[in-house]
């Protein structure tokens, strides 16, 4: 926490850009989670089947 308190004078000055930042750290993060789930379902629905351009539509 004293760490925290050490940095505030930074992004105190700038507090809208701090908060857009994390905000957009956990919307890039859960893109980067959920991405490997969806390529997931588009092998074992379509290509699975033996179409392959079962998952492009």
């Amino acid at each position: 926490m004293e760490t925290f308190k050490r940095l505030a004078r930074f992004y105190l000055p700038d507090k809208k850009y701090f908060i857009f930042s994390l905000i957009a750290l956990v919307f890039v993060t859960a893109i980067t989670v959920i991405y490997p789930v969806i390529l997931q379902i588009a092998i074992d629905v379509g290509i699975r089947k033996g179409s392959t351009t079962s998952f492009l539509t």
